[in-house]
């Protein structure tokens, strides 16, 4: 039986591909965005004395839960899943549990149990939910089984102690020479030595650049006037004159007289209130298979002028005038990965929109403006993408479901 203290690190080490659930090994599933975590340790021979403790770092990315068991007979901690959590192995304990800090680490310090046998394993697993225990489906991952031995067990393994001490043995051959070292710091200068001999003359230099121009001489005496050159060409015209004054202005003739303001016309009809084609409403019930699924729009809030489109409680909406229309849908969506929202025409998608929902609630919003002709027909569809299966919410009065609107805009 033997207690430790040692300090000892482990690091999850992780990265993103696809998802690993534990449950998803026997139906083949990809296992390369969730890769098991790697569980390495400082050291692995402890001394006996008294109970200690182990320092433990974990280290991971897309990871929120974690859990450290033991196992005091050097047995696999985890044994098997449920689909939701690891299970303990017969024996094992958990000896510490939390949350991963925002940065995907986490320090702690867990005790040791005892042993009769001198060696214990330890094995760590890690959740990407916040919990082990979730109502949907999870994600977690388990390390590989790292050993501890006592510095007894250790002796006994490779055959120290117990009989009596054998002679000097002789020395080994020397061992290659290990890398050369870094350089030391420079030493200060040493005492400047006596001059040498003066060396050989060396060869003339090149001639240097020229020297700057002296002074110019007195100008010497003028010398006869030479004969006179053929005429220049005429000069450019020089610039016009100054305008003279204007003239007196001559009187102003006297002005015609008014005629009188015929009577005011009588007022004008009012005209026609333009017209506005415009539907609201929204599903109340929820269709949630891992796909995409089409709205109903059993729920009519308001609809002007039907002589545009109708609407029927399916969700088809089909158009009996041409022209373009706005397109938009809303809702409240929580899935595994992605939530999102389509507009389907003629039985093709035509504009999408995503957003990212991770087991959190989104607001997949789409608003589009798209052309139509007579007898068109439009739906709008919800995707979900597994997870807590819920690609739209039901319709609210408030606005907090699901709600579409079509509005004509012009011919």
């Amino acid at each position: 039986m033997f207690r430790s203290s040692l300090a000892l690190t482990c690091f999850a080490l992780l990265s993103v591909s696809s998802p690993v659930h534990a449950d998803d090994r026997d139906r083949g599933s990809n296992d390369d965005f969730y890769p098991e975590p790697s569980l390495e340790l400082s050291d692995s021979i402890i001394a006996g004395g008294a109970e200690g403790s182990v320092q433990i770092t974990i280290r991971g990315q897309r990871f929120s839960a974690f859990k450290v068991g033991v196992h005091p007979e050097g047995k696999d901690v985890f044994s098997s899943s449920d689909g939701k959590s690891p299970l303990l192995s017969n024996g094992a304990s958990v000896v510490a549990e939390g949350k991963l800090s925002l940065d995907g680490s986490t320090d702690i310090t867990i005790k040791l149990p005892s042993t009769d046998g001198g060696r214990m394993s330890v094995q760590a697993a890690v959740s990407k939910r916040d919990s082990f225990f979730h109502k949907f489906s999870n994600r977690f991952s388990l390390s590989p089984k790292r050993s501890i031995v006592s510095l007894i067990e250790f002796a006994k393994t490779v055959g120290i102690g117990g009989g009596p001490g054998g002679g000097t043995g002789p020395v080994g051959p020397m061992g290659p020479m290990g890398p050369r070292g870094e350089a030391g710091l420079r030493g200060e200068a040493g005492p400047r030595g006596e001059d040498g001999a003066q060396g050989p003359q060396g060869p003339i230099g090149m001639n240097g650049a020229p020297g700057e121009m002296g002074p110019a001489g007195p100008q010497g005496p003028a010398g006869p006037t030479g004969p006179t050159g053929p005429m220049g060409m005429a000069g450019a015209a020089g610039p016009i004159g100054p305008q003279g004054a204007v003239g007196p202005a001559g009187a102003t003739g006297p002005a015609g007289a008014t005629g009188p303001a015929g009577p005011q016309g009588p007022q004008g009809p009012e005209g026609p209130m333009a017209r506005i084609a415009t539907f609201s409403g929204g599903c109340s019930v929820l269709v949630n298979g891992e796909q995409w699924n089409k709205l109903c729009l059993d729920v009519v809030e308001f609809q002007e002028e039907p002589d545009f489109f109708t609407v029927e409680s399916n969700g088809t909406v089909r158009f009996l005038r041409g022209g373009y229309y706005r397109f938009s849908s809303f809702t409240q969506a929580n899935v595994f990965e992605f939530a999102g929202t389509r507009l389907v025409k003629n039985g093709e998608a035509v504009a999408y929109e995503y957003k990212s929902s991770l087991g959190n609630w989104a607001m997949p919003h789409l608003d589009t403006v798209w052309p139509v002709a007579p007898g068109d027909e439009v739906h709008f569809e919800f995707l979900n993408s597994g997870g807590a299966e819920i690609p739209y919410f039901p319709y609210q009065p408030d606005g907090s479901g699901n709600r579409v609107q079509v509005t004509f805009i012009r011919p």
